[in-house]
């Protein structure tokens, strides 16, 4: 699925000096902050949130530069999910969870297919965060990604990396090569990379917006480069795939109540209950040293 998609968005390699960002203004008494694992993206975040943009706006943001800047870790493939809370004096404060966690691949499949692919989610799940939550348009958030993805921007030292870990997999791959290895050598730190077709599939979802590539032309060929791959992906999983709003659950902590993801995604959960046990009356605290776990970096420790 991932070769897939690669193939079908990713070509194109040239180096430019400056990238035309867009501007997006500076909002009075600003104060907020994003956190994400590559900078130009947190950057762009930033931007958005400075100029009046809600968190929800600077996520989807951050997650479409993601696309471009790191695709290794948050790629037009990918799913995920949200916890959200919004403060409301008036009708009282809303937390809640939206899972655009990818689908399981269909049980009826094509007769070559050799992939088991997920269903692509994380589009429409920016979407439907965006549509609830947003401040500004769509087509606007969008633009720095599809601005990177057109003139190009620096290989990161996190994506520089996970390129090394697959590196004969993108050098067996012609597209893959084309973009990611020009002349035969991959890319490394400090290295523009440009990729014209990614940035003309995001100018077609920031045109379109995301019905584009569940229900339309994009879609269309997304599905035909799964299965020219060996996936199991089909045009009806595709189309009806539809996020979920769900409530949190919510654990009592201290004078707080402490909220989390729901099922599937248990991770969460499981980390509040240990929280709210140790919490709970003092009883880690209170017990005696052979109770604990044992120190690490004692002489000793197991």
């Amino acid at each position: 699925a991932v070769a897939a998609l690669m193939l079908l968005v990713l070509a194109g390699c040239s180096s430019v000096e400056n990238l035309p960002l867009a501007g997006f203004g500076l909002a009075p008494n600003f104060f907020g902050g994003m956190a994400a694992d590559e900078p130009h993206a947190v950057i762009v975040a930033r931007d958005v949130f400075s100029a009046g943009g809600s968190a929800a706006d600077a996520a989807v943001a951050l997650y479409f530069t993601l696309a471009v800047t790191y695709p290794s870790k948050a790629g037009l493939g990918a799913g995920g999910a949200g916890l959200i809370y919004r403060p409301d004096e008036d009708e009282g404060d809303v937390t809640e969870t939206l899972d655009f966690l990818p689908v399981a691949p269909p049980d009826e499949v094509a007769p070559d297919a050799t992939a088991p692919s997920a269903v692509p989610s994380a589009v429409r799940g920016m979407y439907a965060l965006q549509s609830r939550y947003g401040r500004l348009r769509w087509a606007r958030l969008l633009a720095p990604a599809e601005a990177f993805a057109r003139f190009g921007h620096p290989v990161s030292r996190a994506f520089a990396h996970d390129l090394s870990l697959v590196a004969d997999r993108v050098l067996e791959d012609r597209e893959a090569r084309r973009v990611f290895a020009p002349g035969g050598t991959l890319l490394e730190e400090g290295q523009q990379l440009i990729q014209l077709d990614l940035g003309s599939m995001i100018a077609q979802l920031r045109i379109k917006g995301p019905g584009e590539m569940y229900n339309g032309a994009m879609g269309r060929q997304l599905v035909a480069a799964f299965r020219a791959a060996g996936g199991t992906l089909n045009a009806a999983a595709l189309r009806d795939y539809a996020p979920s709003w769900r409530e949190t659950a919510s654990i009592p902590f201290g004078h707080q109540t402490m909220h989390t993801t729901t099922t599937p995604i248990t991770g969460g959960i499981a980390a509040a209950a240990i929280l709210s046990l140790l919490e709970d009356g003092d009883r880690y605290l209170d017990a005696a040293p052979e109770a604990r776990p044992p120190s690490h970096g004692r002489s000793g420790d197991a």
